[in-house]
């Protein structure tokens, strides 16, 4: 004979059923939470109105893929393209550093461009040495070189466009009459100035002919 305490009822006495645990067969099943059991994949299948029911199914795994499919993510896509192309543009006509006069290509020639640039040196009284600074933050963060060794093969040679001065002793030939003095006063004017040239054409000799301003 069973006898039984009157706040315990017989429904009580009998234990309920635990849920099975799952345990991982590998690595893999424990880093991947969608292995389900048997029983769990039962459970889900009567909410397919729930998405939490099946956390990985595509829209939980991408709740906002249709975001990728929106005018917005077109607009964007092409400022983006176009942000680019206008910036390779721009670094390639104003930006970029013109190194030597075999930088200097014929469509510059042909739209007669003007640059600026620190003069290096001056070879004669009617050639300089152009060392091209476009851009900004010369001065502060970007500097001009200063030695020979720095400036081989950076700068333009530049012969003055429309100037006929008097030519120095080459090659075993005498100077012409105020050669000298030509040549002092040229420095002292342009040699570690800022000026402007204008890019016309190039002589037989590789110097790019050029009017310039400061």
């Amino acid at each position: 004979m069973v006898f039984q305490l009157p706040w315990k009822s017989s429904k009580d006495s009998a234990k309920p059923a635990e849920k099975p645990v799952h345990v991982p067969k590998s690595a893999s099943d424990s880093l991947f939470p969608c292995h389900d059991t048997e029983q769990d994949v039962v459970e889900k299948s009567t909410r397919w109105s729930d998405p939490t029911a099946f956390p990985c199914s595509p829209e939980n795994i991408i709740p906002h893929a249709e975001l990728l499919a929106t005018p917005y993510t077109a607009v964007a896509f092409i400022a983006g393209i176009a942000t680019g192309t206008c910036g390779v543009f721009m670094w390639n006509r104003w930006l970029r550093r013109i190194r030597t006069a075999d930088w200097v290509t014929p469509d510059i020639l042909t739209r007669r461009r003007w640059v600026k640039g620190i003069v290096t040196s001056v070879g004669d009284a009617d050639n300089f040495r152009l060392y091209h600074t476009p851009g900004i933050g010369w001065g502060w963060f970007r500097t001009v070189p200063t030695s020979v060794k720095d400036l081989k093969d950076q700068t333009i040679h530049v012969r003055i466009a429309g100037v006929d001065a008097p030519e120095g002793g080459h090659f075993g030939r005498p100077s012409q009459p105020h050669a000298e003095e030509s040549l002092l006063w040229l420095k002292n004017r342009l040699e570690g100035r800022l000026v402007y040239c204008q890019l016309i054409r190039k002589d037989q000799y590789g110097r790019v002919s050029s009017p310039f301003s400061m």
